[in-house]
């Protein structure tokens, strides 16, 4: 009975503003607001309270509308701004429960919408997954390269140390007695601790396994603040070059993988190399050195150089740079200071020491050394940058699409809108249902996007650099990727649900309840916002398919250069022989017969060994000097050196274009010989043939140059030209891990 005496005296209430208030756009609108607010004040202190400020406020309208009618002055909206600001104060109370179950009724509103309108959900899902996946597979990347934590001990206070010199970049790496120096002399670091990384051959059992592994100075773990996580790490004295001490320190994951997580792996001796070494310590969980793209599966002492190492680095020569450094800074020493501080230092060096004459000390952060140098993190980054915006413009491409459906479908549902809303239903109310069923689609799309990621990172993995030891993508779908890719999937929903939100915030919702068939799809505001969408698309599309162009025409460029090789039909295939397998003698006479064996097989037109490949992962340098070429004071006369067999040149098509090239009689007992390239001939033999020349080498040997072949592509298709030194296998030092080169026929 009370609902209804309240129902009739608001028809009552509306009835007489229709009668004072003249007719026409201004009495609708002020209808519709004093709808709006009753049902407002409906929902949030009750009909009655509601239904008195509604006859109230039609009172107060009414007599001021025939008063201002009777003295002749105009009517309009700003005589109301003071009645209708009176609304009763809200009553501070908040339901949780009654929240929630909202939230709840929303939620299954939101699915039976999604189940209504199979198809338009499926187009809608399967575009946010392609979109959220290729992010999230590209910020795995990124998180696996530059971002996971390197486990040291305050990570902002080590830096990362590089010895740069003339005509090399400036991450280069250091020699042994280089870096006795740094350590002793420099005031700058409480510690500098050194490292190399190379294959190692790991025996857990009988059969070895080739693996990562580093060898480091005694205090590496104390410099960079780990502690064992069972036993201990190295001491002082297992450091000494001169007092070998075959000790391991092994890393968590090799620990459980190949010894089964053995409590009583302290004090076992296993092989690496061939040679005995006793377990002293497992690393702690988590540390993985401190390279994104190589884990090690072991760390041995400097002192084990010679049996850890698959070659024997020159620890007496400041010209072998083999080891990679990080220092921590003392304590107050800002990165800054501690740059100034080894300039002063290098250019006493310099005047003291004509060997450290044209180098330079370089110190980035630590996290700038994460791929080797800071050269190659921040090409790693810039290269990420544009793959991360890639992907983020295919993201933007599938929220516009989406985007659209939803405004297609809220189109379609003005009438349900509108009705809801003259039934009392508040424009939060429906914003809230239409947010709700946008961040269900998008969390539906976010959940197949994490489907999409996983294939895409095992996508990933298969581009792995082919090498010895294969170096794995670092790119996993961990809690940080997967934080990520829930951001973006609420992100999205966001995106793409504010066209719809826009339709509700529009006035005169009720509107909708008057047009019929094809008017609601003609709705000005949603064609415009549609139109904008389809622009933001095409101009979207545009883009990446401007940048996919460019893209393709930069790699079309790039394959023209020439390499300086033709080797199209044929193979490489490493050929180690050490790890301690074979001595010298043992390893040069299997080398000479797989290689007279390959030879001899069918299909093979001509087979050749070498030290190192054109455009592989690793490189040789060598400082020479070359009789009757006086080098100027700063300058270093490095070129890169390689070792090769006869026939190496004819296998690989390099062009001979003076003297001859290496070959079956170039021996261990014939005098000593080499070719070079064009560079290296022009740079040190300017104005006369290089052929007949003389340059030492390989710890003072003398060479003479028999030969000159044609420039070639080395480290990279982008680089410079570069003198290039290539000896006899036979003649120069014995090379244990080569490289078998073999050209087939057809």
């Amino acid at each position: 009975m009370r609902r209804r005496k309240s129902s009739s005296g608001l028809h009552g209430a509306t009835a007489l503003l229709r009668l004072c208030l003249p007719p026409g756009a201004v009495r609708d609108s002020i209808l519709e607001d004093l709808a709006y607010e009753h049902r407002r004040l409906t929902e949030r202190l009750g009909p009655n309270v509601a239904g008195r400020w509604y006859l109230r406020q039609a009172l107060s309208v009414s007599g001021r509308g025939v008063l201002d009618r009777l003295r002749g002055r105009s009517w309009g909206r700003a005589n109301l701004t003071r009645d209708l600001g009176r609304i009763p104060p809200r009553r501070p109370r908040f339901d949780v429960l009654g929240e929630l179950a909202h939230v709840g009724r929303d939620v299954r509103h939101g699915l039976r919408q999604l189940l209504r309108r199979p198809l338009s959900t499926l187009v809608a899902v399967v575009s946010l997954a392609l979109g959220i996946g290729a992010n999230s597979a590209i910020f795995s990347l990124v998180n696996g390269l530059l971002v996971r934590p390197l486990n040291v001990e305050e990570p902002d206070e080590l830096t990362s140390v590089f010895t740069a010199r003339v005509g090399e970049g400036r991450d280069g790496n250091t020699s042994y007695l280089d870096y006795l120096d740094y350590k002793k002399q420099n005031q700058v670091f409480s510690g500098l601790a050194a490292y190399t990384t190379a294959p190692m051959a790991l025996a857990a059992d009988a059969v070895p396994v080739i693996t990562w592994g580093q060898v480091v100075s005694a205090d590496y773990f104390q410099v960079l603040g780990v502690h064992a996580a069972l036993g201990r790490t190295f001491q002082p004295v297992e450091g000494n070059l001169q007092d070998p001490h075959p000790v391991v320190v092994l890393a968590q994951k090799t620990w459980r993988e190949a010894f089964g997580s053995d409590p009583g792996i302290l004090g076992k001796t296993i092989r690496i190399n061939d040679y005995p070494f006793t377990v002293i310590g497992v690393a702690p969980r988590g540390f993985t050195g401190l390279q994104s793209v190589v884990e090690p599966a072991l760390w041995a002492p400097l002192s084990m150089t010679g049996r850890a190492l698959p070659y024997t680095p020159n620890v007496g020569s400041r010209f072998d740079p083999w080891l990679q450094l990080v220092g921590r800074r003392r304590p107050g020493v800002t990165m800054a200071e501690a740059r100034a501080g080894m300039d002063v230092w290098s250019s006493n060096m310099a005047a003291e020491l004509p060997s450290h004459r044209g180098r330079a000390i370089v110190l980035e952060g630590l996290d700038d050394g994460r791929l080797g140098g800071a050269e190659a993190t921040g090409q790693a980054r810039r290269l990420l940058a544009v793959l991360l915006g890639v992907v983020g413009f295919v993201l933007l491409i599938a929220c516009f699409n989406v985007a659209n459906l939803e405004l297609a479908k809220a189109t379609g549902r003005r009438r349900e809108i509108a009705l809801r809303y003259s039934l009392g239903a508040s424009r939060w109310r429906i914003m809230r249902q239409l947010l709700t069923e946008s961040t269900l689609l998008a969390l539906l799309g976010g959940g197949a996007g994490i489907g999409v990621g996983i294939l895409s990172i095992r996508g990933l993995s298969m581009l792995q650099a082919q090498a010895e030891v294969p170096i794995p993508i670092p790119a996993a779908m961990d809690y940080r990727v997967m934080a990520v890719t829930l951001l973006l999937a609420l992100a999205a929903g966001v995106l793409f649900g504010l066209a719809p939100v826009l339709q509700v915030l529009r006035p005169h919702q009720t509107e909708a309840l008057k047009e019929q068939g094809p008017a609601l799809s003609r709705a000005r505001g949603a064609r415009r916002i549609q139109r904008l969408l389809v622009g933001g698309q095409v101009a979207l599309s545009l883009a990446l398919l401007t940048g996919a162009g460019l893209l393709i025409r930069s790699l079309s460029n790039t394959l023209d250069i020439d390499p300086g090789f033709h080797l199209r039909q044929g193979l490489v295939v490493p050929l180690n022989m050490g790890y301690g397998q074979f001595g010298e003698d043992e390893g040069r006479a299997l080398q000479r017969k797989v290689l007279e064996r390959i030879s001899a097989l069918p299909g093979v037109e001509s087979a050749a060994l070498a030290a190192f490949v054109p455009l592989g992962v690793n490189h040789g340098h060598h400082d020479v000097s070359v009789e009757g070429y006086d080098p100027a004071p700063d300058e270093r006369m490095l070129v890169k050196r390689n070792m090769v067999s006869a026939d190496y040149f004819s296998t690989m098509d390099v062009p001979v274009l003076r003297g001859r090239a290496i070959n079956d009689g170039d021996t261990e007992d014939a005098p000593p010989v080499a070719v070079v390239n064009e560079t290296m001939a022009r740079r040190y033999w300017p104005g006369r043939d290089a052929v007949g020349g003389r340059v030492r080498a390989d710890l003072g040997t003398v060479y003479t140059v028999v030969g000159v072949v044609a420039d070639g592509k080395y480290g990279s298709l982008t680089e410079p030209p570069e003198p290039y030194l290539a000896l006899p296998m036979s003649q120069a030092e014995y090379v244990a891990n080569a490289a078998l080169v073999v050209r087939t026929a057809g």
